[in-house]
């Protein structure tokens, strides 16, 4: 035997047809969304690039660096994860710190890096956030002998 409960039928009935292709209320509301996050998206994507592209030509302005022709797509893609992750002002600050360690005599660092690899490798842009303290970390050492050294025996003293 079974028993239909027809006052519960019926809130079904009705909640479907609020929300059924055929209630355009529902679907009009729904595309105004939809627009609005794809204008929201088209923006934020813009707002990427043009960041990436200041990052670039910052990155053309400091001495030391090696210096790219044009920018290309591969380096945006290499540049713009990195944007989302810290941000601009965090980005620029980051190749303003390789360009001083690059440029200063007093560093021990000497490689240079193109923009996709810095961007990119997890040893490039990390490294030189101000949290890192690079021009502590890359500051040449005094490397004068210590006492064990200097009281080794020296190659040019061994005889045979």
């Amino acid at each position: 035997l079974v028993t239909i409960n027809f006052s519960n039928l019926k809130k079904i009935r009705d909640e479907y047809s609020r929300k059924s292709r055929h209630a355009p209320d529902n679907v009009a509301q729904d595309k105004d969304k939809d627009k609005e996050q794809d204008k929201e998206k088209k923006y934020i994507k813009k707002k990427l690039k043009n960041s990436a592209t200041k990052i670039f030509n910052y990155w053309l302005t400091l001495p030391a660096m090696i210096k790219h022709v044009k920018f290309l797509p591969v380096m945006e893609t290499a540049i713009i994860p990195r944007l989302k992750e810290y941000g601009e002002d965090v980005c620029l600050k980051a190749v303003k710190n390789l360009s001083d360690v690059l440029n200063n005599s007093r560093q021990q660092y000497s490689h240079k890096w193109t923009i996709i690899k810095f961007f990119k490798q997890s040893n490039g842009l990390p490294e030189f956030l101000d949290e890192c303290k690079p021009q502590e970390r890359w500051q040449k050492k005094d490397f004068g002998l210590s006492e064990e050294e200097e009281n080794k025996p020296k190659a040019e003293d061994w005889k045979p």
